[in-house]
């Protein structure tokens, strides 16, 4: 899987070759559940969205780990983007273990 900082950079043509990823919170008031963050992730390919209450932003980690090896239609993930929210930068090193300078030449190949 390769991580990439911009959709412009690659355009899915199946299932699941790429994955949008954002987190949205701190709401103003909590669910019901008490959830006040929410991980989002949209298939570029077929619109698809999953979206995932938070208690905390700690758990995006394990909640995209979980994702990612999550058996979807038996496809692999080919890409996966996100903001360049600051969480975000430092949770795709821990993904791809790559620095930020070398995102962009890993997207282009």
């Amino acid at each position: 899987m390769k991580f990439t900082t911009s959709a412009i950079l690659y355009r899915s043509h199946h299932i699941l070759d790429l994955i949008y990823c954002d987190v949205w919170g701190l709401t103003p008031s909590p669910s019901l559940d008490g959830h006040r963050y929410f991980l989002l992730c949209v298939d570029h390919y077929t619109r698809y969205m999953w979206l995932y209450p938070l208690s905390q932003k700690s758990n995006v980690y394990a909640t995209l780990t979980n994702f990612i090896t999550m058996p979807h239609f038996a496809v692999t993930l080919a890409f996966f983007t996100a903001t360049l929210a600051r969480y975000f930068l430092s949770l795709a090193k821990r993904f791809c273990g790559v620095s930020p300078q070398t995102w962009l030449k890993l997207a282009f190949h």
